[in-house]
């Protein structure tokens, strides 16, 4: 038997949310593959069990070389990667966005996620004990921040979750979602910077009287893989009711 930590895979390992995920799980005794599309994700984080991988979500064979190079078994899969479009926040969610801007957001922000857990799935059906997959999902996919094509694929990982439940279960495995509010990260705020308030009325929006931050969205994913090993199915709202403000 061997006395290895167990392997969580994180996807946009390289992003705000995605880096501080993969810091936490190190921080809590396991190994982590980083992925990502940009080099960055070799030094995301410089310590620790970690190994930093170039692919892109999109891609199945690319995904699937990636995961098979690990040569050990993923025990947690969480998918950080995804992004709103330039195109969607320049005009804030107020005009619908062309066909083909729709469908690159779904692809990157809904595909992706399945093409993950397809490149993954192997790894994970085989394998013994605890495991987990987690989207992120968000805020917009419960009530309209805008961001037409965005929340819809947001909204999709949802109804994944729901979708995956069964045939998951029957090999042991875990599926939820992490529904994060509003998030300032690098590249939240290079997709806003065209709205300088944006943060600010954001932040406005919710009762506990701050944004979330990486860490915030990072302990919940932790959470569901390693402490809540009886919760399948469900969508944890990680915005300090946010979503609720009236």
């Amino acid at each position: 038997m061997s006395d290895s930590p167990d392997l969580a895979l994180v996807t946009g390992a390289a992003g705000g949310i995605g880096a501080a995920t993969a810091r936490a799980f190190l921080d809590a005794g396991f190994a982590v593959a980083g992925i990502d599309v940009t080099d960055a994700v070799r030094d995301q984080p410089a310590r620790g069990d970690y190994i930093g991988l170039v692919a892109d979500v999109r891609d199945l064979g690319t995904m699937r070389s990636a995961v098979e190079s690990l040569k050990r078994p993923v025990a947690h899969l969480i998918t950080c990667a995804g992004i709103s479009l330039s195109p969607e926040t320049g005009d804030h969610g107020r005009v619908l966005p062309g066909v083909d801007v729709f469908r690159e957001s779904v692809e990157l922000n809904l595909t992706s996620h399945y093409v993950t857990l397809a490149a993954v799935w192997p790894s994970l059906r085989d394998g013994s004990g605890n495991r987990s997959v987690s989207f992120a999902s968000s805020v917009n996919a419960l009530q309209s921040f805008g961001l037409i094509g965005y929340s819809a694929a947001k909204a999709g990982l949802i109804g994944l979750v729901h979708a995956l439940v069964v045939p998951l279960g029957a090999a042991g495995v875990r599926v939820n979602a992490v529904a994060p509010g509003t998030v300032p990260t690098p590249n939240t705020r290079r997709e806003w910077a065209h709205v300088p308030t944006h943060f600010d009325e954001m932040a406005a929006l919710v009762p506990t009287g701050r944004l979330g931050t990486p860490q915030d969205i990072a302990a919940a994913f932790l959470a569901l893989a390693r402490d809540l090993t009886h919760v399948s199915g469900q969508t944890l709202v990680v915005d300090g009711g946010q979503s609720l403000h009236r």
